[in-house]
């Protein structure tokens, strides 16, 4: 039996980013869409423990604005394989150069995506595919910026799976909202390399893909922040030797050339 959650659980609570958002930080489409990225990016998929029961939000408040809910979610907790889909389909959605003319909607084969996300290949692979485009389409995101406003938007609209008499076609068509593509398809910064995605933690995949929308040489992010906005269960402690843990990782696949964490608690990430 799922569990539902509100934003004042004791037992499970998300982190609710701010950002320090003004109007004039928001007074241009590019700057509404880089916060909006970043609050999804950093704080919708979470870094949690693969052996607990997801969570299940009702309206949960990501970000705020002006002491308001600026972003809610609404829909099963969503971790790091739904994160690896949902950024494959907009890879593959970009080399296909999807838009309007195709209604926003990306093909893909069933064993194309299981090889390259090196997903099990049996009933199971299969099996964690289907759950995981079920979860990503039965999401709610409601949206309030200055220039952006958005309703019930889900991050997957629908899928087309099979044929008329139920059988499992070979392509899928994964059909995206035109405001999810505007949102991520429009950057050049975040094509990702599954071969050295699948190698990394969770942890380390949450860094790739905050930092993959940066367009600066050397990214900032605090410590603590970055244990809330995961998710994490582990103590602080804990927390930062697994954020050593990623740097070395990280370093090693070339995703960046140096890491490093202040007395502050702020931690420094130089792009190669």
């Amino acid at each position: 039996t799922r569990k539902e959650s509100s934003a004042a659980s004791d037992v499970y609570k998300r982190q609710v980013l701010d950002f320090n958002l003004t109007e004039d930080a928001l007074d241009t489409p590019d700057n509404n869409v880089l916060a909006i990225r970043a609050i999804i990016l950093s704080n919708l998929f979470r870094v949690t423990n693969k052996n607990k029961p997801r969570e299940y939000f009702k309206e949960e408040v990501l970000a705020t604005f002006n002491n308001e809910a600026a972003m809610t979610y609404t829909g099963e907790e969503l971790r790091s394989d739904d994160e690896d889909f949902f950024m494959y389909c907009l890879e593959k959605a970009r080399e296909q150069q999807i838009g309007e003319h195709n209604s926003y909607t990306v093909e893909l084969t069933h064993h194309g995506i299981i090889k390259d996300l090196k997903w099990d290949s049996s009933s199971k692979g299969y099996k964690r595919l289907d759950d995981t485009i079920t979860r990503l389409g039965a999401t709610s995101i409601n949206i309030s910026f200055p220039n952006a406003n958005f309703d019930k938007l889900p991050l997957v609209r629908k899928s087309k799976q099979r044929d008329d008499s139920n059988t499992r076609t070979k392509v899928m068509k994964i059909f995206f909202e035109p405001e999810i593509f505007a949102l991520f398809m429009c950057s050049k910064g975040a094509l990702l390399d599954y071969d050295i995605r699948h190698q990394l933690t969770p942890l380390a995949k949450k860094i790739q893909s905050i930092l993959s929308f940066e367009h600066a040489n050397i990214c900032t992010e605090k410590l603590t922040e970055l244990y809330k906005i995961t998710g994490s269960s582990a103590k602080i402690e804990t927390f930062r030797r697994q954020v050593l843990t990623a740097k070395k990782q990280l370093i090693s696949c070339n995703l960046i050339s140096h890491m490093s964490i202040d007395k502050a608690g702020y931690i420094h990430f130089h792009k190669p």
